[in-house]
């Protein structure tokens, strides 16, 4: 049986990891917040291994500084031959000189943030933009396919996080024009239910 450790139990990791022990999969679960930790256990079997044991290694962390703080933990222990999937959205640079550090130790790396929110983790709908060697994410997609309903390879290390800022740049302008588009009824003296209505 494949051993995961999967660090993160927010409201995106808890779901993954969730949707990922369903598979059969061994997780073993890390997490600073410990009623998350609680709540998890409560529904779940403990892995009881840890980095050095674990044929893969997931991290779902809150942002950048987190995945810093954790980073040097994972590099210090993860056994040679072992693959690191790591979903926080964090810089191109981190995760190139993150795949660096972990060929050097005979590990893979595979940058993978999501898109697709709590809901897309607890239905299996997210879509991974996945960057490293082809053989690493080829190794990755038997995981990914536990809460991923897409898997796109975009190129070698830090794709995935670059595709991951293309996608917050898109999403901000949408936003941004559906705030003018508002803002432009509502000068004109359109009601914004009955626009909305009409837009959706």
């Amino acid at each position: 049986m494949r051993r995961v450790a999967f660090f993160g139990l927010g409201a995106m990791g808890a779901p993954m990891a969730a949707r990922l022990a369903g598979t059969g999969a061994a997780v073993a679960p890390f997490e600073r917040d410990p009623a998350a930790l609680a709540r998890w256990r409560e529904s779940h079997a403990g892995g009881g291994f840890g980095v050095p044991e674990a044929d893969v290694v997931v991290t779902c962390v809150t942002d950048e500084a987190a995945f810093a703080a954790l980073a040097p933990q994972v590099l210090g222990e993860l056994s040679r031959g072992a693959l690191w999937i790591d979903h926080t959205t964090a810089s191109p640079a981190t995760a190139r000189e993150l795949a660096e550090r972990c060929a050097d130790a005979g590990a893979g790396f595979v940058d993978a943030p999501v898109s697709g929110g709590p809901e897309g983790a607890a239905s299996g709908a997210l879509v991974v933009m996945a960057g490293g060697d082809a053989v690493d994410v080829a190794r990755a997609r038997p995981v990914l396919d536990a809460y991923a309903a897409r898997i796109v390879h975009l190129g070698p290390p830090g794709s995935g996080q670059l595709a991951k800022l293309a996608n917050q740049v898109a999403i901000a302008g949408t936003v941004r024009g559906l705030a003018e588009a508002v803002a432009l009824a509502r000068a004109g003296g359109v009601g914004v239910a009955a626009l909305l209505d009409a837009l959706g």
